[in-house]
């Protein structure tokens, strides 16, 4: 009976070993599922990471790009309220000179009508003077004729 009894309890120290191996196995497969998980983890954050860097960087590419347009065309628009400035300033000038010419145009125009009326007056009283002259000139040829 001892003998039996032996068997029984070395039969259970046994399985009791057989039951600490498997939970110790279960523990560590448990272990192991876990780390797995977490450098799963590890490893999609890392992932998401990269991409969001890279999201981020061409993001600011694209930014850093829109940003120097916007500095030419703010450059371009006041290059042009510059020129439209000069341009009215030009215009101006013109209108003015313009202005002036016209009115030293009808100035000059008014005295030359008057010198030429003055000129038209002086021509018709030579004219008439040139006949009274020829006229005398006639008379006194035939006077000078029907004398001799």
């Amino acid at each position: 009976m001892k003998l039996s009894l032996d068997r029984k309890m070395n039969g259970e120290i046994e399985t009791k070993k057989m039951m600490q191996f498997f939970q110790t196995s279960k523990c560590n497969l448990l272990s192991g599922l876990k780390d797995m998980d977490r450098s799963l983890c590890n490893l999609k954050l890392e992932s998401q990471n990269r991409r969001w860097t890279s999201q981020m960087t061409s993001r600011l590419g694209l930014i850093s790009s829109l940003s120097i347009q916007i500095r030419k065309v703010a450059a371009h628009w006041k290059q042009m309220r510059r020129l439209k400035l000069e341009y009215e300033k030009l215009a101006s000038e013109k209108k003015c000179g313009v202005s002036d010419l016209s009115q030293e145009n009808g100035f000059v125009w008014s005295q030359l009508k008057c010198m030429e009326s003055g000129f038209t007056d002086k021509l018709k009283k030579k004219e008439d003077e040139i006949a009274q002259a020829n006229a005398k000139s006639r008379m006194i040829h035939c006077a000078t004729t029907l004398c001799f």
